[in-house]
């Protein structure tokens, strides 16, 4: 499962942290709102889990977008994404474990 590889690759000790697993997944799938990862993760700390996969080596840039909001006000929200680097990280430690 590659969400799995991808929480392997950027937590210490290897832990199967499911919030991890969760945003990793949907990244892999596509670019997340900040607030995406919230919910996504089940906690109210998407960028506390961003800066961890960073800590651990994937890149995790975030992109600045302008919104409305729902009272129709211009608002700046930010869409994380993987580079094809982190990609790569990802598919390489996936490789490495099923070599095991």
């Amino acid at each position: 499962m590659k969400s799995a590889v991808a929480v392997n690759l950027a937590t210490p000790g290897n832990t199967r942290n499911v919030r991890h697993l969760r945003v990793i997944a949907a990244l892999l799938k596509e670019p997340r709102l900040r607030e995406d990862i919230d919910r996504i993760a089940g906690c109210s700390n998407g960028p506390q889990i961003i800066a961890i996969f960073r800590k651990f080596g994937l890149d995790t840039p975030c992109e600045r977008i302008s919104l409305l909001d729902r009272d129709g006000h211009r608002c700046n929200s930010g869409v994380y994404h993987l580079t094809p680097d982190d990609r790569l990280k990802i598919n390489e430690r996936e490789a490495k474990r099923g070599a095991k």
